[in-house]
C-alpha cells in the first residue's frame, strides 16, 4: 500500500501530538504517582473527546466492537501504567528509543492478523529504524555483546520493552476495532473504560485522595491531556489510511527524535555522537518507507 500525503501529514502531527506528551508525561510523573496520573490523564481525555463527539463527531458503532474494545482497553491501561513507571526510574533518552521495536512487533501482528504485507522497502525501512532506536539508546559506542546487557540495566527498560509489546499489539487491535466503530467513538470508549477501572483500583487501595496533587501542576496537566488527545484522535484517522507497521515505524522514528530533544533540554539528558548518529538512522529509515 502506498502512502498518500494525507496519511503521512496526518501520522507526523499525530506524531507531534505523542512526542510532546511524552515529555509532559514524564514532567507529571515526577509530581504525581504513576496509577493516579494514568487515572488524571484518561480522564482529562475522556472529557475532551466527549466534547468531540457533542460537537458533532460519527458516533458510529456496532455490537462486534465490544471484543476489540475491551481487549484494547485492557492493553493500553497495562501500558499506560508501565510506561509512566518507566519514565520515573529511567531517563527518558534511554527509555523511549526502546519503543521502536513496536513497529516491528506491529508489522508482524498486522501481517499475520490483518493480512497487511507491506512492500521490500517498506520493510528495510522499518529494519533500520530499529537499528537506529539501538544506536540512539546505546550511544553508538557500546561492543555488541555488551550492548544486550545494556538494554537490561534498568529496570525502567524492562518495563519500556513490556509496553512496546502491548503497544504493537494495541495498535492491530485498534484498526480491527475501527471496522466496527469511529474514531471518536473509539477513542472515548477507551478513555472511559480505563478511568473507570483506574478510579476503582485506586478507590480500593485507598488512595484517591492522591488526585489532588494535580492542583500543583494544572497547566502541564491541560497541556498533556491536549497533546495526547491530538495524538490518539490522529493515530486512529491514520490507521485507516496507511498500513499499521507504517504508521507505527513513522510515529516511532519521529517520536525518538523528539525524546532525544525533549531530554535534553528539559530533563538535561546528554546527547552523544552515537546518539545523533541513531536519530539519523531513523531519519533514513523514514525515507526507505516513503520511497
Amino acid at each position: 500500500m502506498a502512502l498518500t500525503a494525507t496519511a503521512l501529514a496526518v501520522i507526523v502531527a499525530s506524531s507531534l501530538g505523542w512526542g510532546g506528551f511524552d515529555a509532559l508525561r514524564k514532567t507529571l510523573a515526577s509530581r504525581i504517582p504513576a496509577l493516579s496520573l494514568t487515572a488524571l490523564l484518561t480522564a482529562g481525555q475522556l472529557a475532551l473527546f466527549l466534547a468531540w463527539l457533542l460537537a458533532g463527531a460519527d458516533h458510529r458503532v456496532t455490537l462486534g466492537y465490544a471484543l476489540p474494545g475491551s481487549v484494547a482497553i485492557a492493553i493500553n491501561l497495562t501500558a499506560s501504567v508501565l510506561f509512566i513507571k518507566a519514565v520515573q526510574i529511567s531517563p527518558l533518552s534511554l527509555t523511549i528509543p526502546l519503543l521502536a521495536f513496536t513497529p516491528v512487533f506491529s508489522t508482524l501482528f498486522s501481517a499475520a492478523l490483518l493480512g497487511e504485507w507491506p512492500r521490500p522497502l517498506q520493510w528495510a525501512g522499518i529494519g533500520l529504524a530499529v537499528l537506529g532506536a539501538l544506536v540512539l539508546n546505546l550511544g553508538g559506542s557500546v561492543p555488541v555483546r555488551e550492548s544486550l546487557h545494556a538494554l537490561v540495566r534498568e529496570r525502567g527498560c524492562l518495563y519500556m520493552l513490556c509496553v512496546a509489546l502491548l503497544w504493537s499489539v494495541g495498535a492491530v487491535v485498534d484498526k480491527a476495532a475501527l471496522s466496527y466503530a469511529s474514531p471518536a467513538v473509539h477513542a472515548t470508549a477507551q478513555c472511559a473504560g480505563i478511568t473507570t477501572l483506574l478510579l476503582l483500583m485506586l478507590a480500593r487501595l485507598g488512595r484517591l485522595g492522591e488526585l489532588g496533587a494535580l492542583r500543583s501542576v494544572p497547566w502541564a496537566y491541560l497541556a498533556a491531556i491536549t497533546a495526547a488527545s491530538l495524538g490518539l484522535a490522529l493515530q486512529l484517522y491514520a490507521l485507516r489510511l496507511a498500513l499499521v507497521g507504517v504508521v507505527e515505524t513513522i510515529k516511532r522514528a519521529i517520536g525518538m527524535t523528539l525524546s532525544l530533544v525533549n531530554g535534553r533540554f528539559f530533563f538535561h539528558e546528554p546527547v552523544t555522537h552515537g546518539k545523533l548518529a541513531g536519530v539519523a538512522l531513523l531519519a533514513a529509515a523514514v525515507a526507505l518507507i516513503l520511497a
